[in-house]
């Protein structure tokens, strides 16, 4: 039996059901679904790991950073680009934190963020300083060195991704 896939909702839809503030990042709905979804409270709920938050649309689950997009360029985002967070949280959706990239550069974005350190782009090592900064850039991962406090291999990390992401 063939996969039936409903087509996105129109811009003009979205614009009738919710109202986006670019300085929040907040979407809110325009007319009440139910009870539990009043016209005035906030749309979105964390979806997974990386924190997206999503919302069902006239049967169409959609990802709020894509939503909130939409309603306030009031177009879809091109098929062969991606919305990226800019920060890193998947639920920071401020206009100024959300940038259309390709699937390279989103993929390049992503860093794991390791538990011993907490920080994007260090983790622990076992040498004489324990503390490692690394950076994908072009699919390949590059250290840029070794440090005593993890803050400091932080800052190495911010300084290259900022090189990178301008140069």
């Amino acid at each position: 039996m063939p996969v039936r896939v409903k087509p996105l909702p129109t811009v003009d839809r979205l614009a009738e059901l919710f109202d986006y503030e670019p300085a929040t990042g907040l979407v809110v709905r325009k007319v009440s679904v139910n009870y539990n979804a009043p016209a005035g409270s906030v749309v979105g709920n964390a979806s997974n790991r990386r924190g997206y938050k999503r919302v069902h649309v006239d049967g169409v689950l959609l990802f709020l950073h894509r939503v909130a997009w939409a309603l306030h360029y009031r177009a879809w985002p091109d098929a062969d680009l991606q919305i990226d967070h800019v920060n890193g949280d998947g639920g920071d959706n401020r206009l100024e934190n959300l940038r259309l990239v390709t699937n390279k550069a989103n993929s390049q974005n992503r860093q794991k963020v390791l538990a011993k350190s907490g920080l994007l782009g260090v983790s622990q090592s076992n040498r004489k300083k324990p503390w490692v900064a690394q950076i994908s850039i072009n699919g390949k991962q590059t250290c840029l060195g070794y440090f005593s406090d993890p803050n400091e291999a932080a800052a190495a990390y911010a300084s290259a991704r900022k090189e990178r992401d301008n140069g």
